[in-house]
């Protein structure tokens, strides 16, 4: 059974059991005894209202023609579980698999970040960094209403 195999019995699992697919993607990882477990480093500075999630996807291995929106939309609704999501950029250039998401507070990004710093996302582990929202809405300055 290759990779794709197992992912579509898992996702066809969840859905029997009631887990939504994004609770799935979201799903932390479980490693068993034979699994090397990665350490994330701690998150580092003061909590800001601006976080960008890093090794979200791999844009070489990307096929779907809205891979884009399909990950805005997951991180989208992990996200607004923690406090009210003002933009999100899903950098499709960049090879870390980089999304970045602005918030309405330093203390909702603060939320998403403990609930979501290392843990995987589509089998990939992700890690959070804090941005200075100033920074997030000048690089985005377009795409923000």
């Amino acid at each position: 059974m290759d990779a794709s195999s197992r992912a579509a019995l898992m996702q066809q699992l969840g859905k029997r059991a009631g887990i939504s697919e994004v609770q799935q993607a979201f799903a932390r990882h479980e490693p068993s005894t034979s699994t090397t477990i990665n350490k994330v480093a701690p998150l580092i500075g003061p909590p800001l209202a601006a976080i960008c999630i890093s090794n979200m996807f791999d844009p070489a291995k990307e096929t779907d023609p809205n891979w884009r929106d399909d990950i805005r939309e997951d991180v989208t609704l992990e996200c607004e579980k923690f406090g009210k999501v003002i933009h999100i950029h899903v950098d499709a250039i960049s090879t870390r698999g980089l999304v970045h998401i602005l918030f309405d507070s330093n203390l909702s990004a603060q939320k998403a970040a403990a609930a979501l710093h290392g843990r995987y996302f589509a089998g990939r582990p992700i890690s959070l960094t804090y941005v200075d929202p100033k920074t997030h809405r000048m690089q985005f300055a377009d795409e923000i209403n």
